[in-house]
């Protein structure tokens, strides 16, 4: 089978490393790179920083108590504000699973972020929960105590607004919302365990 120079550029820069396409993306943008393609470009890397990086053991998604569970996720790799967070079964591609679960300094008792960090790439994004529309998206980091923070309690993750909101899965693929809680018996789509990313 002939290939043509086209296909001989596109076979040479898929042999590159991560850092290597990063820099070849740069000078065909004219060192212009959208954060998304950053993130495509992250996304071929052959280390995963969410399993061996500086966020392992802190990486990782929410998996909700349903027989055939879903996974908590950004519903778009290259995310941007807004992109909504959604409940999955996941297959192969796992990256859209990966968030950064930890406790800002200045956060009182061990109230969580969860950033969205795919293949260990912060993105600045953060699960933010809406009590009023009831949506899940991904908002800046800010910490906002209302929104952003989410505390952990009784298998159910509540954000800290005034309603105490709890995050509730539904269905495959469908958007996750907050519903006002928290509740005495929460249902399988509302009470999670941490799963750490492992590939």
């Amino acid at each position: 089978m002939s290939y043509s120079p086209r296909h001989a550029i596109v076979r040479a820069v898929r042999s590159l490393s991560a850092g290597a396409k990063l820099a070849v993306a740069t000078v065909a943008t004219g060192g212009l790179l959208a954060t998304g393609a950053v993130l495509a470009i992250n996304a071929g890397a052959s280390t995963n920083g969410c399993v061996s990086g500086p966020l392992k053991g802190t990486c990782g998604t929410q998996a909700d108590a349903q027989a055939s569970p879903l996974y908590l996720a950004s519903d778009a790799k290259a995310a941007v504000p807004g992109t909504a967070i959604v409940g999955i079964r996941p297959n192969n591609v796992r990256r859209v699973l990966d968030f950064d679960w930890f406790n800002p300094a200045g956060v009182p008792n061990n109230g969580k972020l969860a950033e969205y960090a795919p293949f260990g790439h912060r993105s600045g994004l953060c699960m933010a929960g809406h009590n009023v529309s009831g949506k899940v998206n991904l908002r800046p980091c800010n910490a906002s105590y209302g929104t952003q923070v989410w505390q952990f309690s009784n298998g159910e993750w509540i954000d800290q607004n005034g309603a105490g909101s709890v995050l509730t899965l539904h269905f495959n693929g469908q958007a996750a919302s907050v519903v006002t809680g928290p509740v005495a018996t929460p249902s399988p789509r509302q009470q999670f365990t941490f799963v750490t990313a492992t590939s």
